[in-house]
């Protein structure tokens, strides 16, 4: 199950701009899924927390919402951070020119 989320996590595109990890986990805690989304401006980036949400919800109750958000703040700030690696990257690799 691990090696399939980490494989998805691979694939997902990076944010357009830099964010702020520490912003991101804060917005996530808050006001979970659908504040990742407008920060990050992806509707993916609210359907997995979500998702999330609507699992613990179920199974766990009220518990499960806040277990939840925490995932969410954690998921903010992981794909923040690992965005902003990639878009360095992707800014720091050499251009070749082609004639």
């Amino acid at each position: 199950m691990l090696e399939i989320g980490l494989a998805i996590w691979g694939k997902v595109p990076p944010v357009a701009r830099t964010t702020n990890p520490n912003k991101a986990a804060i917005i996530g805690l808050a006001f979970g899924g659908i504040g990742l989304g407008i920060y990050f401006r992806s509707v993916l980036d609210s359907l997995a927390p979500l998702a999330i949400l609507l699992i613990l919800t179920i199974t766990v109750g009220d518990v499960g919402a806040l277990g939840a958000l925490a995932i969410s703040g954690i998921y903010g700030y992981l794909r923040s951070s690992e965005s902003n690696q990639r878009l360095a990257a992707s800014e720091s690799s050499p251009v070749i020119p082609t004639a």
